[in-house]
């Protein structure tokens, strides 16, 4: 009897799960606890504090502290996004499946050692496979763009290993290594920073080249059409250029497009531009982003979006045999895009970038015979929409085509590369279809804007 009781009085003190939609474990180090970021617990420096250069602080024991039952984690390799029925499994590759909140086992290494603080001044190393979680709620904005930024860093230095970025300094002014100091509370006070408001401080706007101007032009005159399809306000050939003027990290990234745009054309006055400078400017885009990521303004901005939308862009350019790392890239930008809510109603800058990175998407989707990543739908009428509008609806049902092909393609060849969730193939069918002839209707017939009252007009073509 007195056993019974003992063994329910364990029970009840036994530390519950906590009810928010994430695990809370109390195992990390103090910097990422105190800034309340998802810490790795790599010892002696965990992962997000060697990629920001912070002081990686534990504290002195853990045996009081709670962690995580490991039998209680989820096993898999594959990153859901949303519910499981949605259209889109991430499939993350065993070589950049690391910076999880927590590890399955005492092996788990963050892909950058606290040796490597530069991303591609040392030669890339094997990496293992670790749990991701489904929940939404570890996405946040700091997390999903270093996410992003590791695997183009990883794959960058596998591509060239002679080509490397100089270290990134270790530790800004004023936040010298503190010394060892016995007191948990004295360890707290030590880590606590107050991270500016802003990366943008005591930058001057960019004096160009005679050269570069060229390339900036090639940018807003040839590369942005591409992005702007279907925008009336052509943002990225206005706004995004006023950014990128600002911004070093944009601006190498829209030169580095430009650059390679040019030097795949045959006019003879474009064999002055070689891969080796687009290439410098790609790095020197990679290295500038792996500094402004240490402030969390810049994770949640537009230029940020805008960045990796033109480095897509980039690396889209050399895809046509579809080996190269672009389409896993794509991915990332979709976890930038997510963690900030980003959608193709979301309005302005935000709303451009989303549509340009799902035509980007729906390229590679039909080529890997996948479904396209996003989940969003639209929610406006038809009637509502504007003949710009109505054009980008024309693309999501281009998308929703795709990924029909994709259900349909895995349902005939017993695929289970992907794994995607029952679809009732022919009522899919029909929906698409019913969908397509009420678009069509609104084209063939005419529409009339209800506030304007102008008839719908052809939409541009445009010479590339």
């Amino acid at each position: 009897m007195e056993r019974d009781e003992d063994d329910q009085t364990r029970l009840r003190k036994r530390p519950r799960k906590s009810r928010s939609r994430g695990l809370r474990t109390r195992t990390g180090c103090l910097t990422c606890r105190k800034r309340h970021k998802k810490c790795d617990e790599r010892r002696p420096v965990c992962g997000p504090c060697t990629i920001r250069s912070r002081d990686c602080v534990y504290p002195e024991t853990q045996s009081s502290l709670t962690s995580i039952d490991e039998s209680e984690t989820q096993s898999g390799d594959q990153l859901f996004l949303g519910d499981q029925d949605s259209p889109a499994a991430l499939d993350l590759p065993d070589s950049h499946s690391n910076h999880l909140a927590t590890d399955t086992g005492p092996n788990i290494q963050p892909s950058l050692s606290a040796n490597d603080v530069s991303l591609l001044g040392v030669a890339p190393q094997p990496l293992t496979t670790s749990t991701w979680s489904p929940d939404s709620a570890f996405w946040t904005a700091d997390f999903a763009s270093t996410r992003w930024l590791d695997l183009l860093a990883n794959d960058a230095a596998q591509a060239d290993s002679g080509f490397s970025l100089a270290p990134t300094p270790a530790l800004r002014e004023g936040e010298e290594r503190p010394p060892d100091i016995g007191s948990l509370q004295a360890r707290l006070s030590q880590v606590a920073e107050v991270e500016p408001t802003s990366w943008k401080a005591g930058v001057s706007p960019a004096t160009l080249s005679p050269h570069e101007a060229v390339l900036l032009r090639h940018f807003a005159e040839k590369c942005a059409l591409w992005l702007d399809l279907f925008h009336p306000q052509r943002l990225f050939s206005t706004y995004v250029i006023r950014l990128a003027l600002k911004d070093p990290g944009l601006l190498h990234a829209i030169l580095a497009l430009a650059a390679r745009h040019r030097s795949k054309l045959p006019s003879p006055s474009n064999r002055t531009v070689t891969d080796n400078e687009s290439i410098r400017h790609y790095y020197e885009t990679l290295h500038y982003v792996q500094e402004a990521l240490a402030y969390t303004s810049y994770t949640k901005s537009e230029e940020l979006l805008a960045t990796a939308i033109v480095i897509s862009s980039y690396e889209m350019l050399d895809e046509s045999d579809g080996r190269g790392n672009w389409q896993r890239h794509l991915k990332g930008v979709f976890w930038i895009q997510r963690s900030q809510d980003v959608n193709g109603g979301s309005g302005g800058l935000r709303q451009a970038v989303w549509w340009a990175w799902l035509r980007q998407d729906i390229w590679a989707a039909f080529r890997e015979k996948r479904p396209c990543l996003s989940f969003w739908v639209p929610v406006q009428d038809l009637s509502e929409l504007d003949q710009h509008d109505l054009a980008e609806r024309a693309i999501y049902l281009l998308s929703q085509a795709v990924n029909y092909y994709a259900h349909s393609h895995a349902a005939v060849s017993g695929s289970t590369t992907n794994r995607l969730a029952p679809v009732d193939l022919g009522r899919a069918r029909v929906d698409i279809l019913n969908k397509i002839e009420e678009l069509k209707s609104h084209f063939e017939f005419g529409y009339t804007h209800q506030n304007l009252g102008l008839r719908c007009r052809h939409l541009p073509l445009r010479k590339y």
